[in-house]
């Protein structure tokens, strides 16, 4: 039988169990190897998904926690495989809580995309970032994004997130706007990594793009009244100059290249190409051919 510990901690949201864990033992004096070791055990007949239940319903009852207190979705554990993705790799990255949230302690949560910048203290806690690293980062137009970045719920497609970041990303460091480079000046970032940097200060260019693809009814509008490319890139293009106004060109190409399977996927099943196949003397055709003549 498992008794709790004589020092519960409190469990901070969206905590992994072996952050929780890591913090209940040394609050209690105990060897983490030996505790995990004791919560393993009798575990390894179970399957993978009951092995992992009972363990974490083992970590709640030595902390005293409720069932279920401990987050399940997305855990870090290693018991849940991944699949071989280079977006999933990107994301894979471990989540720190703000340190002055949890009171110098260093909390380790589940991966997610609900929030990158602690609001209350205004500290950037974004995936990758080590609690060494959790620097205050109160410009206004980064507190501005993530207020927006909530409220319309933008993290819900961790792909979007991460497409829109890397074409922020992207276009800060090949063209070097103004705009970024006197966000750089007003952030005191020069110590961190320079793929944080990069995150930080195109932060609010990214959660425009997000913005602007969050409701895709203008876009499918565009696929079913636009046959050529270079119209559906010049559309694309007008609506990515209203939210990033420097150097929109360069986004726009990036743009396209990420929405060209969903543009290409639209035509094949719905649009003008739906019945291409049926006819065999159709010659094959790249995905971005929309201008040229065919039996439909």
């Amino acid at each position: 039988m498992i008794y709790p510990v004589p020092r519960p901690v409190s469990y901070y949201p969206l905590e992994t169990a072996a952050s929780y864990l890591r913090r209940l033992c040394i609050a209690n004096h105990m060897d983490l190897a030996a505790v995990a070791q004791a919560l393993n055990e009798g575990c390894a007949q179970l399957r993978t998904q009951q092995r992992a239940e009972t363990i974490l319903r083992r970590c709640e009852d030595i902390g005293g926690l409720a069932a279920g207190t401990i987050a399940r979705e997305d855990d870090s554990t290693g018991l849940t495989p991944r699949p071989d993705c280079h977006q999933c790799d990107r994301t894979d990255r471990p989540r720190w809580m703000c340190l002055q949230c949890t009171q110098g302690e260093h909390v380790e949560q589940v991966r997610h995309h609900r929030t990158t910048i602690c609001l209350k203290h205004q500290r950037w806690t974004g995936p990758g970032t080590t609690p060494e690293h959790h620097v205050r980062v109160d410009h206004p137009d980064l507190i501005a994004a993530e207020r927006t970045f909530r409220h319309l719920e933008l993290g819900r497609c961790p792909t979007n997130v991460i497409a829109a970041r890397t074409i922020a990303a992207d276009w800060a460091t090949h063209t070097a706007p103004h705009g970024v480079a006197q966000r750089l000046g007003a952030l005191s970032i020069g110590h961190l990594p320079d793929d944080v940097q990069d995150e930080i200060l195109t932060y609010p260019e990214a959660v425009s793009l997000m913005a602007l693809f969050a409701d895709g009814t203008w876009l499918h509008e565009l696929l079913r009244t636009t046959r050529g490319y270079h119209d559906i890139r010049a559309a694309i293009a007008e609506r990515i100059a209203t939210v990033i106004p420097e150097h929109p060109g360069h986004v726009t190409a990036m743009v396209m290249r990420e929405i060209r399977p969903a543009i290409a996927r639209y035509f094949h099943t719905h649009g003008a190409y739906r019945r291409y196949y049926d006819h065999p003397g159709n010659p094959a055709i790249p995905v971005w051919h929309h201008d040229v003549e065919l039996t439909i």
